[in-house]
């Protein structure tokens, strides 16, 4: 059995070119201007007059907002037959709420502003992903073009990670949250540019008078949203809580913050080559390399915390974070019919955020009642149960053409 990858730089060679790029130009606005505020974001509510619970619940409104419309949103895109107006509806509102966010005195006016951003999110991110699925359904090397498109997107939230800081430092919290707005206010710009090819057949018909099991991989759709809700809460209660347990073993903030770009710059090369990968070997083996990788990652972090230890498990990181990335928003996109795509979108982002929300919950509670050791090993023990599970349950799924 042969096991060669035949690696080529990335290229833009899909059926509508131009919308591809300017998709691709829509995502790294998105990502520039997530990247700019929010490593800040803690710290301006902060300066709003917020408590650390009070700060905790103006980003649990913004959680919740986002989880409980997922799905909602994608249903919608496919009854309309078109997800550009859910990007144009949830850029346009993810900048006039930064832009609120950006001016009010006081924490309290957050609240409904961060529940209209957490809805535009959700728009943002469903419609998004069905989109590009729609774009390369007919393409032989999705996970490829997948890779590309995503890279992208890390490679603009890295660099805006670090000017956020500088812009901060130099001019202020509420002239990076500003820049912030910007950003998604030209990413709403650059939507209006995209074209979006129509649906052969009339979708609100299909989409409204079918079930949702009718033309989905059901054998692949409930698996896999096990494994993505137990990699996301992993990531939850681990994200959370590292820069904590970094700043507790002598790292100061600037190595932390660097630490965690280098993670994100490692994941530019690491999303393309994870495409090509997936279209090699399948889906299935590609996102359970991730799975395992990523528990092995959080077991490294407990054995030694020393700059020579952890300099490589950060770049271990970027290889197995991009293994699970590319081959899940691949199956997202592939797992059913174009008429149920942006629910599935829906339904991945929702497993996304439930998973999260309930890690962050968790582990909380289980470095209150032990320590941030115990917490990342056990994440390490979910992960690696996933990791089985996929192993065990996910059908294979490799190119089609």
């Amino acid at each position: 059995m042969r096991f060669s990858v035949r690696f080529s730089l990335p290229r833009f060679d899909v059926r509508d070119r131009d919308a591809f790029v300017r998709l691709i130009g829509v995502q790294m606005l998105v990502f520039m201007a997530v990247g700019t505020s929010a490593p800040l974001m803690v710290r301006y509510v902060g300066s709003l007059e917020a408590d650390t619970t009070q700060t905790g619940l103006v980003f649990a409104t913004f959680q919740v907002a986002t989880l409980v419309s997922q799905y909602a949103w994608g249903r919608r895109s496919d009854q309309l037959g078109r997800r550009k107006p859910l990007l144009l509806i949830g850029t346009l509102g993810l900048a006039v709420s930064l832009a609120l966010t950006a001016l009010v005195p006081w924490y309290g006016y957050l609240f409904i502003i961060r529940i209209i951003e957490g809805l535009s999110m959700a728009a943002y991110q469903s419609g998004s992903l069905a989109m590009i699925g729609d774009l390369l359904e007919h393409e032989p090397d999705r996970g490829r073009l997948m890779g590309t498109y995503r890279m992208f997107g890390s490679l603009a939230f890295a660099g805006a990670a670090l000017a956020g800081g500088i812009v901060a430092d130099v001019a202020g919290l509420r002239a990076a949250v500003a820049l912030t707005a910007l950003g998604f206010g030209l990413a709403a710009l650059l939507v209006l540019r995209v074209r979006e090819s129509a649906p052969a057949a009339a979708p609100r018909v299909a989409a409204t008078a079918t079930p949702l099991h009718s033309g989905i991989d059901t054998a692949v759709l409930w698996p896999f949203l096990i494994v993505t809700m137990s990699w996301f809460l992993g990531m939850g209660s681990v994200a959370t809580f590292w820069p904590q347990y970094m700043a507790d073993n002598g790292y100061v903030q600037w190595q932390i913050s660097g630490l965690w770009a280098l993670a994100a710059l490692g994941e530019v090369p690491c999303l393309y080559l994870a495409g090509l990968l997936a279209d090699r070997f399948g889906r299935k083996w590609v996102l359970v390399t991730g799975v395992a990788g990523m528990a092995s990652v959080y077991l490294a972090y407990t054995v030694s915390t020393a700059i020579a230890w952890i300099l490589p498990v950060q770049l271990i990181r970027s290889f197995v974070y991009s293994c699970f990335e590319i081959p899940s928003l691949t199956y997202t996109t592939e797992l059913g019919l174009r008429e149920r795509r942006g629910r599935l979108a829906g339904l991945f982002y929702t497993a996304n955020g439930g998973g999260g929300i309930i890690g962050s919950a968790l582990g909380g509670a289980l470095a209150q009642a032990s320590d941030l050791v115990t917490l990342f090993r056990t994440a390490s023990g979910v992960m690696w149960g996933a990791a089985l599970f996929a192993a065990w349950r996910m059908p294979d799924r490799r190119r089609q053409t």
